[in-house]
């Protein structure tokens, strides 16, 4: 068969690959249309007060998402999905429950978290060098091996948590702590989008 009657071979589209979120047993999500947030746990309703995960939402300072679990309520976390991919143009935490003062002198307040991020730089987004969770010597603050990109991305993220109070851990570039010591002050911290030169 001469060359120019060969059929010929187009490339398969790139596709990419979205990969369930992990469900973690008993927890307990609510729809807000385009993101869903999701608990970890809960605490049972009292008399008609409820303490889900749309209270997060809801802009009242009469509702909380209130954990469930024995204990302090480490390790337990919120997590919001997004249906599709989604810029953020902000992200303001309240921290403690303001129902009244007394409410939160009474219960407890969150002293160190994890801000994370599900998606890659595969999609366009952020390069941070490791994804989170990665518990090799590439996660550390000033880790060696990175490109460039990485190490001003990394910076960007450390100005602006230590601008708002928070320490860094040392050897994982996405968790902070919010010193110790806290004497029963609300928190409240903006995050406002930024563009990140090329």
């Amino acid at each position: 068969m001469p060359a120019d009657t060969l059929p010929s071979a187009t490339p398969a589209p790139p596709t990419t690959q979205h990969f369930p979120r992990p469900v973690i047993k008993g927890e307990q999500c609510s729809g807000f249309g385009a993101f869903t947030v999701c608990a970890s746990s809960v605490l049972a309703p009292w008399r008609d007060v409820t303490y889900g995960p749309a209270n997060m939402f809801d802009d009242r300072l009469d509702t909380a998402w209130v954990e469930g679990a024995d204990g302090d309520g480490i390790g337990e976390r919120f997590t919001v999905k997004f249906d599709t991919v989604t810029a953020i143009n902000g992200v303001s935490l309240l921290n403690g429950y303001h129902k009244s003062n007394e409410l939160f002198h009474k219960n407890g307040r969150v002293a160190s978290g994890d801000c994370r991020s599900g998606f890659s730089p595969k999609e366009g987004l952020i390069d941070m060098g490791t994804s989170f969770d990665c518990f090799d010597p590439r996660s550390w603050l000033g880790a060696e091996g990175l490109t460039s990109r990485q190490v001003r991305n990394r910076g960007i993220l450390q100005a602006a948590m230590a601008k708002a109070g928070f320490q860094p851990y040392r050897r994982e570039w996405w968790h902070f702590s919010y010193p110790a010591g806290d004497a029963g002050a609300a928190f409240d911290f903006s995050v406002s989008e930024t563009a990140l030169p090329d």
